[in-house]
């Protein structure tokens, strides 16, 4: 409610602003001009201040939601693992199980706030400059109407192979992580047979290719941001 209602004053910012803008650019010398800004600038002041108060609800109240929810999947998480079979620790490496429960989880919690704090005020925003839109030019907001959706399902379709590249990257890591559990908490074995150098080469290469993984990540979300600003102010210069 609270990131929905932020998101309905950031529709109402600019027209308020348009109208003190107004105001200041007709105002007659004959009058007070203090008289003349008054009220718009009273409203604005008001609307600033409704704002800061709705952003700071919004988010604290999202930030312990995502807390509770992530504390409460470690919880059921844990006990899971704990009723599980010796066999399934024989296939699963402790280390692999450990970041399930640490960086999975806080991996799921942003993303969870993100989803929720973003979407909402977006779905509003989208709304509301849709009708504010449409009322001040029929034939734009059609335009806008066809150009938007294209570009947003192409940013879905890159999004997709994006995630499903961070997803192969983040497994990378565990897989190295889980190596490097299992031989430091074996050192002696490793000692024992002198197996300290392939076991050297074994962690470089998962590492290299985790590295690999997340550089070609990197240049993904890079291409992405750059074709998302492309693509944006070709919609502005359209508009002018």
């Amino acid at each position: 409610s609270c990131s929905v209602n932020a998101a309905a004053v950031n529709i109402q910012l600019p027209l308020v602003l348009g109208q003190l803008v107004n105001v200041i650019a007709n105002h007659d010398a004959a009058d007070s001009f203090i008289d003349a800004v008054k009220p718009s600038a009273v409203a604005l002041v008001k609307m600033y201040a409704l704002q800061a108060i709705l952003t700071c609800s919004y988010i604290s109240l999202l930030s312990a939601l995502g807390e509770r929810m992530a504390a409460r999947l470690r919880q059921d998480l844990f006990r899971s693992l704990l009723v599980q079979d010796v066999a399934f620790f024989d296939a699963h490496k402790t280390g692999e199980l450990v970041n399930r429960l640490t960086a999975d989880v806080q991996d799921f919690k942003s993303s969870f706030k993100q989803c929720i704090s973003q979407g909402l005020r977006s779905a509003t925003q989208t709304i509301g400059c849709g009708v504010s839109l449409y009322l001040i030019s029929p034939k734009l907001a059609g335009v806008l109407g066809v150009c938007v959706p294209l570009m947003v399902l192409s940013g879905s379709l890159i999004g997709a192979g994006l995630r499903k590249l961070s997803s192969a990257a983040q497994a990378q890591v565990s897989k190295a992580t889980s190596l490097a559990d299992e031989v430091l908490g074996n050192i002696r074995t490793v000692r024992a047979f002198a197996m300290e150098d392939v076991e050297d080469r074994a962690y470089t290469y998962e590492v290299e290719r985790s590295s690999s993984l997340y550089q070609r990540l990197g240049l993904g979300i890079g291409v992405f941001q750059g074709l998302s600003n492309f693509a944006i102010n070709g919609m502005i210069l359209v508009v002018l």
